[in-house]
């Protein structure tokens, strides 16, 4: 995955799982998300990495996967540009929390109980 990217287009794995390769349209929004992080950097005069760190960066982000996936984030375009009227759309609460857990029950078959148990440190009941 390409660096400087406040919302990444795809499952990003905390190494429980390896995530699958993006599909076309994660391409497509990570492509609309670099464009336009790009272009709003050079005119706000910052590099991207500092555009991706402010909330017009977290904006882009939310415009891309709008543009690609359809209107599901309310956002205003003034907000890639200006982080006052981020502050005025903001509502008490904005939980973002996504969390994909995976237990491959293949490879705990493979490694057997007993050496599951050993390596885990449990009792063997």
């Amino acid at each position: 995955m390409s660096n400087s990217k406040t919302v990444p287009p795809q499952v990003v794995s905390n190494e429980e799982f390896i995530p699958l390769p993006l599909t076309r349209k994660q391409h497509a929004a990570e492509s609309d998300l670099l464009d336009s992080g790009s272009r709003i950097s050079k005119q706000l005069g910052i590099d991207r990495r500092q555009f991706s760190c402010t909330p017009g960066g977290m904006a882009a982000g939310f415009a891309a996967r709008n543009t690609v996936f359809g209107r599901f984030f309310r956002m205003d375009s003034a907000e890639l540009y200006d982080a006052a009227v981020t502050s005025a759309m903001k509502t008490e609460y904005f939980i973002f929390d996504v969390q994909t857990h995976h237990v491959g029950l293949v490879g705990i078959a493979a490694i057997g109980r007993s050496r599951l148990c050993a390596a885990w440190r449990c009792r063997n009941s």
